[in-house]
């Protein structure tokens, strides 16, 4: 009989709950959750750490609901212009850098990038 190991996920910054989207083959985990905004955060759990994933042009919410083998992630952002929600890639550098760009109806450019803290 296989034996399955659990874990729970709680981000450190969450106070509205932790919600695991996507796994990809090196046990990088993402997801979203509610912290003390209104609106949600994305995370990337990987190694045993949490990294905020927020979309600089996102006033209404990031989400990460996919991750691939490459470490490439999928989500979108809500703004509040009026423009809805926009689809987003992060990709995870080495020594806990990440790139967010962003896909609208023009060319995607890079929006930010973020060092793990």
């Amino acid at each position: 009989m296989p034996v399955s190991l659990y874990t729970t996920l709680d981000d450190p910054t969450a106070t509205q709950g932790t919600l695991a989207w996507g796994i990809n083959v090196a046990g990088q985990i993402v997801g979203w959750y509610g912290g003390n905004t209104p609106f949600p955060h994305g995370f990337l759990y990987s190694g045993g750490m949490y990294t905020t994933l927020d979309d600089p042009l996102a006033t209404l919410g990031t989400f990460a609901y996919g991750i691939n083998d490459m470490g490439q992630i999928v989500g979108n952002y809500q703004d509040h212009f009026g423009s809805g929600v926009h689809g987003s890639l992060a990709v995870v550098k080495t020594m806990g850098v990440v790139v967010i760009a962003a896909f609208t109806a023009s060319t995607p450019g890079v929006l930010a990038t973020i060092t793990a803290t």
